[in-house]
């Protein structure tokens, strides 16, 4: 009896462990997303929804045709059409941890983030915010989703979620605010020539919501399909 007693837990002993085995295998295999040019990103669940864990630093849009590269201001300033850029035209120094700038025009060919992801809509934006709000972080928003370092004056926050959101800078007619304010794009067009995105700021612990002209160089998190 105490023989088929043991073999009994055993035999559970090995189911759990092999279950465990294969939810850890399955946990791993979505942790990661590679984008077209074989940059490899982090990704983190918060509540429904699966995110980018860094800014997307693609040059390619996902059906192969490469993003155009500007750098001189007065280009950039009038440009109609996708683009991206380094901070500063600096890749060696920003480009790995901040990622690339984008116009919103390279968002709307909505082929910017790798097959199976895309660049997050107002409404996704909302329920994230609305996720954390809900979940003890109201009026806190901003905290729990920035880095624990790399931000100015103090302001890192406590990266609660595991989102790691740095302070990437913006491009408007120059670059500024690297290191104290982080700017996203989503793919809801505000006007004809505005777009929404929102905002982390050094010196704030909320998540703001903002039009931008579609001119603006701003960071990319893209969202699981």
């Amino acid at each position: 009896m105490k023989t088929k007693y043991y073999l009994f837990l055993a035999l559970i002993t090995v189911l759990v462990y092999s279950t465990m085995l294969l939810t850890s295998c399955e946990r791993e295999a979505n942790d990661t997303v590679i984008d077209i040019d074989d940059n490899t990103y982090k990704t983190v669940t918060i509540g429904n929804q699966i995110w980018m864990a860094d800014n997307l630093r693609t040059t390619t849009y996902n059906d192969g045709s490469p993003i155009t590269l500007v750098e001189a201001d007065s280009e950039w300033i009038n440009l109609t059409s996708g683009a991206y850029c380094w901070y500063k035209n600096d890749e060696a120094t920003y480009g790995s941890t901040y990622g690339a700038l984008y116009n919103w025009y390279a968002v709307d060919r909505f082929k910017l983030c790798p097959d199976g992801w895309r660049v997050p809509n107002d409404e996704e934006w909302r329920t994230f915010e609305e996720y954390l709000t809900n979940n003890g972080h109201n009026g806190t928003e901003g905290l729990v989703l920035k880095a624990k370092d790399g931000w100015s004056n103090a302001g890192s926050g406590t990266d609660y979620y595991g989102f790691k959101a740095l302070p990437g800078g913006e491009r408007y007619s120059i670059y500024e605010e690297i290191g104290e304010c982080g700017y996203w794009w989503c793919s809801t067009a505000h006007t004809d020539t505005y777009a929404i995105f929102w905002m982390l700021s050094s010196n704030s612990k909320i998540l703001n919501r903002f039009g931008g002209s579609k001119v603006c160089g701003f960071s990319v998190r893209c969202i699981k399909n």
